[in-house]
């Protein structure tokens, strides 16, 4: 082979290299933003009945025997398929896996013998690949058909009677297995029914003034919560496609040496600012329904708060607050460290009294106030939704997050540290006492 013949072989890989790189940016900077966050697609559907279920089931609706067996039957039977189906899946997937493994190994080697027509996968494999994805897709669907055909076979054997208290149930059962699923605002994660009738204790009085606004809350959150559901299962089945099949005609291209690497990139700039574009006015429709179902949760849980006696309204503030925040409102070692030395059998009166003091008037309040902020920080980021999925949110938050965290972890060892002193060395070889790290802050 001549010197030139080599010179121009080199440059025309460089050029190949060159290209397939900037293909590969470009198109992970559009899937950057239509990604998003992982949903998994059998979490955000309706689950089948568990053993628990048909238990409960069997009080709250008084079945008969003749009820009790249809409904394991249907339970049994969708069980059945579900652990069929997940068998077949794992079967499939490994087998897609290794033939992947099996492209990618052609794939280097004609990378290593510079055979650029074959850095691609060809039409026969992309069918391998896009026939799983097909199957998976069409697996999806069959599960959430035959899930909603299990409530209305369910609620067809079900009386008069019967009837609207499966129909309040479906709805509870919806929301504990799928609103915290894909939550994009701290408020969305909260359900009502499950704080004030399950969590607090409340007097019979207000628990008959709350109840049905808690049965009008299960109605109101229900439609926009199956329309957030709906939203997410569309977004995860389009993540799954992969790149368009736009993207690969021009990929081939290339490829080919149809196009130059300069028209090539900028129809993948195109593309790009068309995916983004779109992305964005799904962001737009996907915001909304979260926030349907965020401003739903507070209208109602404001409407809840004015019928308790004032002593239940901070208790029912911090239950809210928990839920919705859990990264903030957690335990941190230091509670367990007031817990262990409040337990020790020779701690005196006057160390109990010194401790608690440490705990109530110096822990506690500044805890709370450091808090409140970062619920507010969490809130202003929130609203950023579209600044958020560009990674372009105000960098003044994540500063102002840090600077907090800080704080409260200082003070955290600030009391820790006193309550130390108050200690004889034989009460504190009976303490675990911790080493404050970045996550304990």
């Amino acid at each position: 082979m001549s010197s030139t013949t080599c010179l121009r072989s080199r440059v025309a890989w460089v050029q190949q290299t060159r290209c397939l790189f900037v293909g590969i940016v470009l198109l992970a900077w559009v899937t950057r933003l239509t990604f998003g966050q992982q949903v998994d697609a059998f979490a955000v559907r309706d689950p089948v009945l568990t053993d628990d279920d048909i238990e409960h089931l069997k009080q709250v609706l008084n079945l008969n025997e003749f009820q009790v067996a249809v409904i394991e039957g249907i339970a049994g039977a969708m069980r059945q398929w579900q652990h069929d189906t997940d068998v077949e899946y794992r079967r499939r997937l490994k087998a897609l896996r290794e033939f992947e493994a099996e492209v990618e190994a052609r794939i280097q080697r004609a990378r290593d013998n510079r055979d650029y027509a074959g850095l691609g996968w060809t039409d026969e494999e992309r069918a391998v690949s896009n026939s799983f994805t097909a199957w998976y897709d069409d697996i999806i669907a069959t599960a959430r058909s035959r899930c909603a055909g299990v409530l209305n076979d369910i609620g067809a054997i079900l009386d008069d009677v019967q009837r609207p208290i499966w129909e309040e149930y479906v709805r509870d059962w919806r929301r504990r297995r799928t609103l915290e699923t894909g939550a994009s605002f701290a408020a969305e994660r909260v359900d009502l029914k499950v704080l004030f009738l399950e969590q607090m204790t409340i007097p019979e009085e207000q628990q008959r003034e709350i109840a049905p606004l808690i049965s009008e809350y299960s109605r109101a959150v229900d439609p926009v919560l199956i329309r957030r559901n709906e939203m997410l299962r569309a977004e995860h089945a389009q993540r799954r496609q992969g790149p368009s099949q736009e993207f690969q005609d021009l990929t081939e291209k290339l490829r080919q040496n149809q196009i130059s690497i300069d028209d090539y990139s900028e129809a993948v700039k195109d593309m790009a600012a068309r995916d983004l574009e779109a992305e964005l006015d799904r962001m737009r429709s996907r915001y909304d329904a979260h926030r349907a179902i965020r401003d739903t949760t507070l209208n109602y849980f404001d409407a809840c708060i004015r019928l308790l006696p004032g002593e239940l309204v901070e208790v029912a503030q911090r239950r809210f607050e928990a839920t919705a925040y859990p990264d903030i409102v957690r335990p941190l070692p230091i509670d367990r460290v007031v817990d262990q030395a409040l337990s020790l059998e020779n701690l005196g009166p006057k160390q109990r009294s010194a401790i608690e003091s440490i705990r109530d008037t110096q822990w506690k309040p500044s805890r709370r106030q450091i808090d409140l902020q970062l619920m507010q920080l969490q809130d202003r980021e929130e609203a950023q939704w579209r600044e958020r999925r560009l990674g372009q949110q105000d960098p003044r938050i994540g500063l102002r997050r840090g600077e907090l965290l800080s704080q409260r972890q200082a003070i955290q060892q600030l009391a820790i540290n006193l309550i130390r002193e108050l200690l004889t060395d034989q009460q504190q070889g009976l303490l675990t006492w911790p080493t404050l790290s970045s996550t304990d802050r």
